[in-house]
């Protein structure tokens, strides 16, 4: 076990089960301190469903001590299954936060970055992806499987969607100066089992689900300790050569180290790993632990009448206070001075799509996506008129979610409770609400744009001064007809109807709130429509913010799909670079 001299923790990281802190030891080395949760509103339930407690690493010594002794295994292996194109953060111990009544595991930090998204200043990173896929997680996901490294398969595997997210490049200079990069893998444990369904074949079939059946609980962090055994043993002359003779030898002490560890944490018995998890949270005493490890009935009792009490509060109060929260009280706050302030004022619209925009840059530039410089530019495109409108219009279609939801979550249901109309028109009005929000937005931005009420007006002016005798105006003899009419009537106004023609099949041609309009429709994605048609108009196209809000978006439904979701995930690359590799790509 190690101490930690606590200094100055610093949150950095936040995952399903676990908090990251930035912290130093009393070695004056940066480290991670990853700290074990019982996991959030997806990981604890499917925790206690597969394996009757919250994860394992919060509670269960032998867990961490198993996630201390994999990394001390995996360290020399993974140069070594990678050709030195990647490597595992160092693990320095573990020791029980009392604070946060959990284990933490303690590791080297690193100071890297996550593979690149697309974005307009990508083009000399966009290899970066490819490279983590290829000749890291692939790799990885073969060695880690034929060595008997079941979790770590799936950890790092590019088969696992969200695995990505493991990885930092961390690039420095050798001493020859000559620029070196490699991937580190920072996290190696898993917050759940290998219960995806999109998975299951992968992970499970081909030999994987013997190991499921015969031990009747899912694969979580497992390792297959005589296949790795017999790896070592195999591979034992060129492992001497690439470690050393002394390196090896204490890598088969750790490989003793684990199986025991993981002898005393996979043989506990359901009740003894939720007698040890409410021991160590503090809920029951050491007598009690042995009273009802002797009264196994009356403990599953106990614990089925908590948690379904539990359960049954969370689901009454909580989601149902968060969703009205969420849906209601912030649709409705500061509605009356800031809604009704964007309709009537411009200059608001655009400082309020401005401060959106620019908070987007920045927290790209944070995830080190792109330099400060970059950042730079992007923000004094947001001042270029071809680009501001576009900017403007995307926080309109984000504003008019305020009366969406309020129609969707109160006007709607009341209707239907007051029997005005019944629950089919009421689901196929949530579903389209969002959609004539959007479509009403866009066609007022066209009218405005063309400036169709002023022509309509000056039409209509022009019409009653026109002599019944004027003909072809609608020809190509426009402009003769316009000589001989002020020849014969001299200033008195003129329709240039070819003119106004023109200019509308000109702004239809160039897609001017043509595609927003098209798109809006869609219920939910809609929201796409203004970052899409941006890149395709003629005036905007070429500049680089209209590229980068279409594909920060697109990154922005990536990350919220649920489970598979979230940051550097390859669910998130894949949604940010479909309109580049399907469209944009091509050009």
């Amino acid at each position: 076990m190690l101490e930690i001299e606590t200094l100055y923790p610093r949150e950095i990281g936040k995952g399903r089960a676990a908090i990251i802190l930035e912290d130093i030891d009393e070695n004056s080395r940066r480290i991670a301190r990853k700290i074990f949760t019982t996991g959030d509103l997806v990981s604890k339930p499917i925790n206690y469903i597969t394996k009757g407690t919250p994860n394992e690493y919060n509670w269960c010594e032998g867990a961490i001590q198993s996630a201390f002794y994999q990394r001390k295994i995996l360290e020399p292996l993974f140069p070594y299954w990678t050709d030195s194109k990647a490597r595992i953060a160092k693990a320095y111990g573990w020791k029980w936060n009392e604070e946060y009544k959990g284990y933490e595991l303690v590791t080297e930090f690193i100071e890297g970055k996550s593979a690149s998204l697309h974005h307009p200043f990508s083009a000399e990173r966009e290899h970066e992806l490819s490279d983590l896929v290829n000749n890291v997680m692939k790799p990885l996901q073969k060695k880690a499987a034929e060595w008997g490294f079941y979790g770590t398969r799936w950890q790092t595997g590019e088969k696992n969607p969200t695995a990505s997210s493991n990885f930092k490049l961390v690039e420095y200079a050798d001493g020859n100066n000559a620029r070196i990069s490699e991937w580190v893998c920072v996290d190696n444990e898993s917050g759940v089992p290998v219960a995806i369904p999109t998975a299951f074949f992968a992970y499970y079939g081909k030999g994987f689900g013997k190991n499921l059946w015969e031990q009747g609980r899912p694969i979580f962090d497992d390792v297959d300790i005589k296949t790795l055994r017999e790896k070592i043993d195999s591979s034992k002359s060129d492992l001497e050569a690439r470690i050393g003779r002394e390196r090896y030898t204490a890598l088969l002490q750790d490989v003793d180290s684990l199986e025991y560890h993981q002898k005393r944490w996979k043989s506990m018995s359901v009740l003894e790993r939720s007698l040890t998890y409410r021991l160590k949270q503090s809920a029951i005493s050491q007598e009690q632990f042995e009273w009802y490890k002797n009264h196994p009935f009356l403990w599953s009792s106990r614990e089925i009448g908590r948690v379904s009490i539990k359960s049954l509060y969370n689901l009454a109060s909580e989601p149902a206070w968060s969703f009205y929260n969420w849906s209601v009280l912030k649709a409705i706050k500061g509605i009356q001075n800031k809604a009704w302030k964007f309709f009537y004022s411009q200059k608001y619209r655009e400082e309020s799509a401005k401060n959106l925009i620019s908070g987007r840059i920045d927290a790209m530039e944070e995830r080190k996506q792109f330099t400060a410089q970059q950042a730079q530019e992007f923000k004094e495109q947001l001042d270029k008129a071809e680009v501001k409108s576009y900017v403007t219009d995307f926080w309109g279609h984000m504003v008019v979610k305020i009366p969406e939801k309020i129609i969707q979550v109160v006007g709607l249901p009341w209707l239907y409770a007051t029997g005005t109309i019944s629950l089919a028109e009421m689901g196929f009005g949530i579903l389209i609400t969002g959609s004539v929000f959007r479509e009403a937005y866009s066609m007022y931005r066209m009218v405005d744009d063309l400036h169709l009420i002023e022509k309509a007006k000056h039409a209509t002016q022009a019409i009653r001064s026109l002599p019944n005798r004027l003909e072809d105006i609608f020809t190509s003899f426009n402009n003769f007809a316009r000589e001989r009419y002020q020849k014969m009537f001299g200033d008195k106004p003129f329709i240039d109807v070819y003119d106004l023609v023109n200019y509308t099949a000109k702004s239809i041609i160039e897609t001017k709130h043509v595609v927003a309009m098209l798109l809006g429709w869609i219920p939910s994605a809609g929201i796409i429509a203004y970052p899409v048609e941006g890149p395709l108009n003629p005036a905007a196209r070429n500049h680089k913010l209209t590229h980068f809000l279409l594909d920060d978006l697109m990154a922005a439904l990536g990350r919220h799909v649920p489970i598979i979701g979230g940051k550097d995930t390859l669910t998130e690359h894949y949604f940010n670079r479909f309109f580049y590799k399907k469209f944009r790509k091509k050009q």
